[in-house]
């Protein structure tokens, strides 16, 4: 019996590595799309602000939310 709590525990400690691992890339997504939704609405004062121009600026805004 304690055999099988041991498989069953290291598969629950696998899945449960899993899901944070799963909650932890969508919320990297999800913090790119946002990012990126503000950088694209930067006006071009505050873009030369922070060192970036407006082609830089909008590459990154449109680049997919998973690169």
């Amino acid at each position: 019996m304690a055999l099988i709590s041991l498989i069953f525990g290291v598969q629950r400690q696998h899945l449960d590595r899993r899901v944070r691992e799963t909650v932890a890339q969508l919320s990297l997504w999800r913090e790119r799309q946002r990012s990126r939704a503000v950088l694209a609405g930067l006006n071009d004062r505050m873009l030369r602000d922070v060192g970036i121009d407006r082609a830089t600026a909008a590459e990154e805004s449109e680049a997919p939310f998973w690169r």
